[in-house]
């Protein structure tokens, strides 16, 4: 029952498609999480309008500050947080991001780094066992033959009370 106060980012998802033999769409949704029926939702209704073996991966940030996509926060204990249209608009337009990534493919090319940044083991405190954290910094860059940026695909494992309450 905690409402937001105000905006510092709007919430997207967002799918980059890539091929090379076969076609991987990859989605990042701005969600505490979503459940593998909502994903399946998603795969459905993008199947029709992507090629034959395609397959799509969803993945949310796990973003504490989002809409309540698991029925986590409700407004007492045992009551389901859940928006049920706010969830069929993410299906959705999740969907429609996976389809749209598909119809933007061009020939590209690709530059993978791994990074860790000086003192980054500072941001993360585990208290849960297995105690583990993956300090890394992963990002895939696609650009066309002439340097242009297509998109770049950043994975980092990073908890997001990382920032502390204020966050």
């Amino acid at each position: 029952n905690r409402v937001a106060t105000g905006v510092h980012d709007p919430l997207t998802a967002r799918c980059v498609a890539l091929e090379a033999g076969r076609v991987v769409v990859i989605c990042g949704v701005d969600s505490i999480g979503l459940f593998f029926d909502d994903v399946q939702r998603i795969r459905a209704q993008a199947a029709p309008r992507l090629p034959q073996a395609a397959t799509v991966i969803v993945a949310a940030t796990h973003d504490h500050e989002a809409v309540d996509t698991m029925g986590l926060w409700g407004p007492m204990p045992g009551v389901s947080g859940l928006d049920e249209r706010y969830a069929t608009f993410l299906i959705d337009r999740t969907a429609e991001a996976a389809v749209a990534a598909v119809a933007a493919l061009q020939p590209a090319r690709a530059r993978l780094v791994t990074t860790r940044f000086p003192g980054i083991e500072t941001y993360f405190h585990d208290s849960r066992p297995p105690v583990v954290h993956d300090p890394d910094i992963v990002a895939l860059a696609l650009s066309t033959a002439a340097g242009a940026p297509i998109a770049t695909l950043v994975n980092w494992a990073s908890h997001p009370e990382a920032l502390g309450g204020r966050n």
